[in-house]
């Protein structure tokens, strides 16, 4: 998490936990020493955990995120020697720096797990942000941000067993009656914390509504160690506004990757020139899911890799021409002959780029009322829209 590394040399803020300044004073001998970020990127990757199965980070890797975060694992599972869940930690052929994340909430479970993860990981990252039920129930994840002691305290036995840096992602707070960021930001600092992220929901939030970002400029104000901002950046132009608004030091994507690997390429191109990069062609996108679906194959059964490989290229056709219909044909595919016919035949098209995908316009104009009564004055709760109407207003808008 570390892409602050250019701004806090220029300003002799090093943390002494990463680096002794006496080593090193210039750029490129402290970014090769900490093997912790790419130069000038201030751009991470978290590694989502998406019904159950991991975004493919050597697709993403391609792109020059700055760094890479693996998908989080049990503290409990590393301590009772669990296999699976060490599998999940394997990042052969993966390039570094990648930051390892970890979550739980009992001590004995975090020395261990901190010790057998700091022999390979470059950054240990603790998860106290994760709003999944599955994990809060058991008092980790989000839930440790309604007991900062219990926090302060895992925090402090990570750093205590680790060999290499480590770093906090964590929430606003657990709901809008229980705002702790900045609190345990501060808390993650005095307990030697190297860096922390913060994303701009509660726990109650979910996923939902919009990210706060004056609370990400709260906590980036609150302490002196780097600052990662996280929540709804989508784009170009949500990137900037961040770094911005929030004066962060870098940020950190996660559903803004979903069928969207070039975000990072975009993104540092216009931060660096203040100029968009060319929309991402057809052909290209067909490149990348037909390299990403022999990713899959090669650790998987075909059967599992090309059903788990459907979602990715529902993310890579949203809002594309008649990709509902598209959808729908290929969660039907099992082997991968069939799957690569089907994507290389949508992707060909020569009328792929002009026509307009109704079916999915519609779905999503349904969900607004106000267009409801434009499109049918006379019955505004209908969802039998008029085609005709849509069309009209949609050409009105250059939405097409």
């Amino acid at each position: 998490c570390l892409y602050f590394l250019n701004r806090y040399i220029e300003f002799g803020k090093i943390p002494t936990k990463l680096i002794d300044v006496n080593i090193a004073s210039d750029y490129s001998k402290i970014g090769k020493m900490l093997g912790l970020c790419k130069e000038e990127n201030r751009l991470e990757i978290l590694r989502k955990t998406v019904q159950g199965e991991p975004i493919n980070n050597n697709i993403v890797e391609k792109f020059n995120p700055g760094l890479v975060c693996t998908e989080m694992v049990s503290s409990k599972a590393l301590l009772y020697g669990d296999e699976k869940t060490k599998g999940l930690l394997k990042t052969d052929g993966e390039k570094r720096p990648i930051s390892f994340q970890v979550f739980g909430s009992e001590l004995e479970s975090m020395a261990y797990a901190v010790k057998y993860m700091s022999d390979f990981a470059d950054i240990i990252d603790i998860n106290m942000g994760c709003p999944a039920p599955k994990v809060v129930k058991n008092g980790d994840g989000s839930k440790l941000l309604l007991d900062l002691k219990k926090a302060q305290e895992i925090i402090e036995t990570a750093v205590k067993n680790s060999k290499v840096p480590v770093t906090v992602k964590f929430r606003k707070g657990w709901d809008k009656e229980n705002i702790v960021a900045v609190n345990i930001a501060q808390i993650a600092e005095q307990a030697g914390a190297s860096a922390v992220t913060i994303h701009g929901r509660t726990r109650s939030e979910f996923y939902t509504g919009k990210a706060d970002w004056d609370i990400i400029k709260k906590v980036k104000q609150s302490v002196n160690i780097p600052v990662i901002g996280n929540g709804d950046i989508v784009d170009e132009e949500s990137a900037l506004k961040m770094f911005e608004y929030t004066g962060v030091d870098g940020i950190m994507i996660g559903r803004g990757t979903f069928g969207n690997p070039w975000i990072f390429t975009k993104i540092k191109h216009f931060l660096e020139t203040g100029e968009k990069l060319p929309d991402v062609s057809n052909k290209e996108k067909l490149r990348v899911i037909k390299e990403q679906i022999e990713l899959e194959l090669e650790n998987k059964p075909e059967v599992t890799a090309i059903r788990e490989m459907r979602k990715h290229i529902a993310w890579y056709t949203k809002n594309m021409p008649n990709s509902s219909e598209f959808r729908c044909e290929i969660n039907r595919i099992e082997d991968k002959n069939s799957l690569i016919k089907t994507v290389e035949e949508y992707f060909l098209r020569e009328d792929l780029d002009f026509k307009l995908d109704l079916n999915d316009l519609i779905s999503k104009l349904t969900d607004d009322i106000d267009l409801l009564a434009i499109c049918n004055p006379n019955n505004p709760t209908s969802s039998a829209l008029n085609t005709e109407e849509i069309t009209k207003i949609l050409t009105h808008c250059k939405l097409h």
